[in-house]
């Protein structure tokens, strides 16, 4: 019983560095533009702005979830899934389309 308002505020701190994922993305928007350099700026830049986008259409998801799921595992899964989907951007992107895959 002691141990839960720790795991609450490491709940708490691994939603907050998920919502950190568009400020992370910022320095590598040159690298980005360098590896596509067909693509637009606007484009490359999108890259950046899906997260953000997606961030509040899942909010109203996990708000209707919430009521039926537990908080601990709606946050475990929301992490689990930022990692999967951060390492597949690092490890697999050819096209920009992939990328803006990965990056939602």
């Amino acid at each position: 019983m002691r141990n839960k308002p720790f795991l609450w505020r490491i709940s708490l701190m691994f939603a907050a560095f998920l919502q950190m994922a568009g400020i992370a993305m910022s320095p590598m928007m040159a690298g980005i533009a360098k590896a596509f350099p067909e693509a637009s700026d606007a484009a490359v830049q999108l890259v950046m702005t899906l997260p953000s986008i997606v961030i509040i259409v899942i909010g109203f998801v996990f708000a209707f979830l919430s009521n039926r799921i537990p908080n601990n595992i709606l946050t475990g899964a929301g992490c689990l899934i930022a990692v999967v989907m951060s390492l597949g951007a690092a490890f697999f992107h050819p096209s920009l389309g992939i990328l803006y895959f990965w990056s939602v």
